[in-house]
């Protein structure tokens, strides 16, 4: 189990003697966990990691680092796009910021999915809100289906968290 603390100034520490590590695939989940703390603006998009761990290229992470069978390059992939998955088998995804200005996801059933950054800059790690299909959205996931029903999602950033947002509405995982 790994136990993580709010500090102040909203930073948390992971209590497992260790820190977030992103080059881990055990720290894959820490997006998760920060969310479930209702301190959800407090996660980072990936920008933070560009260049320092991910790279654009074709092995776009450090060399220490091992894919696990396309674990990492996939997780990278997410993140880029602002999508985070939740929980592995549920249809939810958290919203991070993403690395590009635009994003259009194509769908089989010929609908497509826009991500549009708005203050877009490659420094705005913090989402400050959102909006779906013109309507503000003020928790921090979506569902599967709201995703392939097709539409518009636009993401504002900012260099600090509006800890405001992403705090209604918290989806956790149920255990049936």
């Amino acid at each position: 189990m790994i136990n993580c603390t709010p500090k102040l100034g909203g930073q948390f520490e992971l209590e497992s003697g260790g820190q977030f590590a992103p080059k881990l695939v055990v720290n894959l989940h820490w997006n998760r966990m920060v969310n479930l703390t209702g301190f959800s603006n407090n996660s980072k998009g990936i920008d933070s990691y560009i260049g320092r761990i991910y790279k654009n290229e074709p092995q776009a992470y450090v060399r220490t680092m091992d894919d696990d069978a396309g674990t990492m390059s996939s997780w990278f992939v997410m993140r880029s796009i602002g999508l985070s998955p939740a929980n592995i088998g549920s249809p939810i995804y958290y919203l991070t910021a993403p690395i590009f200005e635009t994003v259009k996801l194509n769908w089989e059933n010929g609908k497509s999915f826009h991500i549009k950054v708005r203050n877009y800059n490659k420094n705005h790690f913090y989402i400050q809100s959102a909006r779906l299909n013109g309507q503000p959205l003020f928790r921090n996931w979506l569902s599967q289906e709201e995703i392939s029903n097709g539409g518009t999602l636009i993401i504002e950033t900012g260099v600090l968290p509006n800890k405001k947002w992403g705090i209604e509405d918290q989806w956790i995982s149920k255990t049936e």
